[in-house]
């Protein structure tokens, strides 16, 4: 279970694999060939160190900041969609 610590009452998730699932062989088929492509566009990170030494390396201007944007629920389509977008101070 992941847990929503963020909630007044926290609320686990199942983790579901899709191994074996109906859609396993399909994405893999376009998983493979369209992989050559993904790493080389400029956007592309690998994992976790790559975007820490991209971050590290990355050069910010007075009239820039560092922003990530969430989608707070995904898990029913009739619910509002939350966004929250935070930003590091100037």
């Amino acid at each position: 279970m992941l847990t929503n610590i963020h909630k007044k009452t926290p609320v686990g998730k199942p983790i579901v694999s899709g191994s074996s699932g109906l859609t396993e062989r399909i994405s893999s088929s376009i998983d493979s060939p369209l992989r050559p492509i993904e790493i080389k566009q400029e956007s592309y990170i690998n994992d976790i160190t790559d975007f820490i030494n991209f971050i590290e390396n990355t050069q910010i201007q007075d009239s820039e900041a560092l922003a990530t944007l969430d989608v707070g629920s995904l898990t029913n389509v009739t619910k509002k969609k939350e966004l929250t977008l935070f930003a590091a101070p100037k």
